[in-house]
């Protein structure tokens, strides 16, 4: 996979892939027409929230051009985790966060997503946090 990757989405949706276990999957409708939908390379996190430890890199998602997401829908996201942390599944969840650089204040995915992939765990969040730093983290 070759990085940043981009994509354009439509009102009809879709799936962003890059290949090394990333994904986002954006429905129809949250974007009233097409926008071009960039993943930076996946980045070492320095910060983590209390009480959590890093189980994976950050994917910073961000727009290159086009519509805004609407606000009323939800997006899922799926991240890949260290392969050492597949025991710990069970305490592993997807946070996110909008700072330009490295996060500090990381908030958890609303709805937890296990679509059962090894190494890989992620969460269903609002269009409008759709931007930022997307990252797994283990209780």
């Amino acid at each position: 996979m070759a990085y940043p990757y981009s994509k354009v989405i439509g009102p009809s949706g879709g799936t962003i892939a890059p290949g090394d276990g990333f994904e986002l999957i954006i429905p129809a409708g949250m974007f009233s027409s097409d926008a071009r939908i960039v993943v930076e390379a996946p980045v070492d996190v320095q910060s983590q929230p209390a009480g959590r430890a890093i189980a994976g890199k950050a994917y910073k998602v961000r727009k290159d051009v086009g519509a805004d997401p609407n606000p009323n829908y939800m997006f899922t996201v799926k991240v890949p985790f260290f392969t050492r942390m597949e025991q710990y599944r069970s305490q592993l969840n997807c946070w996110r966060n909008v700072k330009i650089d490295d996060p500090g204040t990381w908030l958890e995915a609303p709805i937890r997503v296990d679509d059962g992939v090894q190494y890989r765990m992620g969460g269903q969040q609002q269009a409008e946090r759709l931007f930022g730093f997307h990252c797994v983290f283990k209780d």
